[in-house]
């Protein structure tokens, strides 16, 4: 946790490891509550930590009923995951009011991730009402996306105090690790994975390899350079109107010759990464 009064799920996802040998890079992502709770220390805090962007998950109402200490400032966005006239699903479990939010709304995921990507340079601050579900989602989908073991992603997702109220709703619980399991799940199992979920939604290959770029550190803790970012080889949905699927080398083969320009020459290195490529090959 990170110190922002009275913010209470404020923490920097900065440290957590990568399965290819990396980790999330320090100061880059900050997800959070409703910035509205801040007293002056905290609103300090966030101006000394190089915030870039604040990407506000609430809804337009939330947003005018509880307005953001940032809502003048440039580095306020909101793309709201939710709106006032979306079916109530609130008395469903927590897992298939995720699914729902992930199915039914897929362009505002989309735009939530971009905006980390598109974000200048400097920290993102990803914040909703509680920080936890909405929050958790965009979280989760871009830790995914930077290689994070599922694992670990559940682990943060449940980093959370206790809530201040009790109650028979569902959002209003502990959250759980095997709600985001089971979501990381079904977007393998539907959609293919995290990017191609995303892609087909409407971001681009270039704002999700700008988003590992800024937000990965690939080796550098281990005191080596940075010598690679993840390989985006994506299967798309074919628009040949039969429901084929294509395969999109462009990026794949792209990315194969800057890494191999870069040169991976430390002992083992080049014969580790070309194991890594045949595995994604069809």
């Amino acid at each position: 946790m990170i110190l922002w009064p009275h913010c209470r799920t404020a923490r920097d996802l900065g440290g957590l490891l990568t399965s290819n040998g990396g980790q999330v890079r320090a100061g880059a992502l900050i997800r959070s509550d409703n910035l509205d709770q801040l007293n002056d220390e905290g609103l300090a805090a966030v101006r000394n930590a190089g915030v870039s962007r604040i990407v506000d998950l609430r809804s337009a109402w939330e947003c005018e009923t509880f307005p953001s200490p940032f809502a003048d400032d440039e580095r306020w966005l909101n793309v709201p995951l939710t709106d006032p006239g979306d079916p109530d699903v609130s008395v469903q479990d927590l897992f298939e009011q995720y699914r729902l939010l992930i199915d039914d709304y897929s362009q505002r995921f989309a735009s939530a991730v971009a905006a980390i990507a598109d974000a200048p340079p400097g920290c993102v601050v990803v914040a909703c009402h509680a920080g936890k579900d909405r929050t958790g989602l965009v979280v989760a989908l871009t830790l995914d996306l930077l290689g994070v073991p599922h694992t670990a992603i559940a682990a943060d997702y449940a980093t959370a105090p206790e809530p201040k109220v009790v109650s028979s709703l569902p959002e209003l619980a502990p959250p759980r690790p095997e709600t985001i399991l089971r979501i990381l799940a079904h977007l393998q199992t539907r959609y293919g994975g995290t990017a191609p979920y995303l892609l087909q939604a409407g971001a681009t290959a270039t704002q999700l390899t700008a988003l590992t770029s800024r937000l990965g550190s690939f080796g550098e803790h281990l005191g080596q350079s940075r010598m690679f970012a993840p390989v985006w080889f994506v299967r798309v949905e074919g628009r040949t109107g039969d429901g084929s699927w294509g395969w999109s080398w462009l990026l794949w083969l792209l990315r194969l010759w800057l890494d191999w320009r870069r040169g991976w020459r430390l002992q083992g290195r080049r014969t580790r990464c070309r194991r890594d490529w045949m595995r994604w090959l069809p």
